[in-house]
């Protein structure tokens, strides 16, 4: 009995000298071997183990990659919730105006603009996950109508200046930039502008197609920029005024630097001191569609009519520009000029005559609208506004058409 008694006594003895020994060689593997290791991998000392250097970058890229994707669902979140917070108060101003009558049809006009492009950064911000997953994806982008919105929503702001905009009748290109960044981007640095004009106030916007980029430049007549200052506009954190000192968060011009040059563009400052400023924005583009004398549109489904006239246009020296459908038109409508004679088939897509569009056409200010059609039992008199019928035949629209000009219409490309 006490042989076994002893035995087992020892036998403890042994396990305990046993997990004493595991656990003390535990500890000084842990502090002599592993924690000088580790903090040496999440440090900067020099490694002189090749596989032990590329561990440690693989972890310093882990964390990195954590602490951007904790950033970009932070800010998600926060455009998600700034969207709604604007929506709201957004939707009370629009449903006001409906209630007040506005007799001046130019505040009217810039107020509906600036609801609308509100309502377009709230969607757009709501919609940054999608925006982010396309970003690769191109859009089609009606630079002409976008650059007279932001003139139409800035001149009430600038009432003893003046805003004036040259630009192709029409641009249309493809680009990687979307209209509500393009946007943004020009409200930015208009309104720039509009406050370094302290005397002589004109701001001019002026756009151009060059190769495989359209350039927007925003020349003001302001005080101007030093040249000491000039280099740092576009740094984060700095903004400059008239008093060419450095103030505000300048985000707008820091975002504006930083979307164009992720899609291969750029943004470029000149300024003298007591001249002005002029600020070029250039956005690399593709399938353009330029038109510097548009002289008349031909709104037609079939593809084969819209060809014929293209043919006839370009053989008599015309600037025409085609639309598959009055929908596309009325997209693209903000931009062209309302005296632009636009000849429109009877018969239209989804089923729908002319006698749908024709309403829209007139509330836009259009003025010179023809019918393009086959039926013979149609008359002028049972449309409003129109300035006559005629056959699908393109001679018969020159009688309507101006004077053909010395300079034909400079066509890039014409897809539509």
């Amino acid at each position: 009995m006490y042989s076994v008694l002893s035995s087992l006594g020892f036998a403890l003895i042994l396990v305990f000298c046993g997990f004493y020994f595991i656990q003390t060689a535990q500890n000084r593997i842990k502090k002599d071997l592993f924690d000088p290791l580790f903090n040496k991998l999440l440090g900067n000392d020099p490694l002189e183990i090749k596989e032990l250097m590329d561990l440690r970058l693989t972890i310093q890229k882990a964390k990195e990659l954590e602490a951007n994707t904790a950033v970009t669902l932070a800010i998600q979140e926060n455009n998600q919730q700034v969207a709604h917070d604007i929506r709201s108060p957004v939707e009370s101003i629009n449903a006001l105006l409906k209630m007040i009558e506005i007799k001046d049809l130019d505040l009217k006009a810039a107020l509906e603009k600036a609801i609308h492009r509100a309502n377009s950064v709230a969607s757009f911000l709501l919609k940054t996950e999608q925006k982010v997953a396309a970003a690769s994806e191109s859009a089609s982008l009606d630079f002409t109508a976008i650059i007279q919105d932001i003139a139409i929503e800035k001149r009430p702001l600038f009432t003893d200046g003046q805003i004036s905009v040259h630009s192709p009748k029409l641009l249309l290109a493809q680009s990687l930039l979307s209209a509500e960044s393009l946007s943004r981007i020009l409200s930015n640095i208009v309104d720039n502008a509009i406050q370094a004009c302290d005397h002589d106030r004109r701001i001019t916007i002026k756009l151009s197609y060059e190769k495989e980029f359209v350039e927007i430049s925003i020349q003001d007549s302001g005080q101007g920029i030093s040249k000491e200052l000039l280099p740092r506009i576009g740094e984060k954190g700095l903004s400059f005024r008239s008093s060419h000192q450095p103030v505000g968060t300048g985000r707008g011009v820091y975002s504006a630097k930083k979307t164009l040059e992720e899609i291969g563009g750029g943004i470029q400052f000149s300024s003298l001191t007591g001249i002005g400023t002029t600020v070029l924005l250039r956005i690399p583009v593709t399938a353009v569609q330029s038109f510097e004398n548009l002289d008349f549109i031909f709104i037609e489904n079939e593809e084969m009519h819209r060809l014929t006239w293209k043919i006839w246009a370009k053989r008599k020296g015309y600037g025409l520009q085609t639309f598959p459908s009055a929908d596309e038109f009325l997209l693209r409508a903000n931009g062209i000029s309302k005296s632009t004679p636009i000849f429109v088939d009877f018969n239209l897509d989804n089923d729908k005559t002319a006698k749908s569009y024709l309403p829209e056409m007139h509330r836009l200010g259009f003025s010179q609208i023809l019918l393009v059609t086959s039926h013979q039992d149609l008359r002028p008199e049972d449309f409003v506004g129109i300035k006559g019928i005629l056959g699908k035949d393109p001679e018969l629209a020159e009688k309507f058409l101006p004077p053909i000009k010395c300079i034909s219409p400079r066509t890039v490309s014409n897809s539509l």
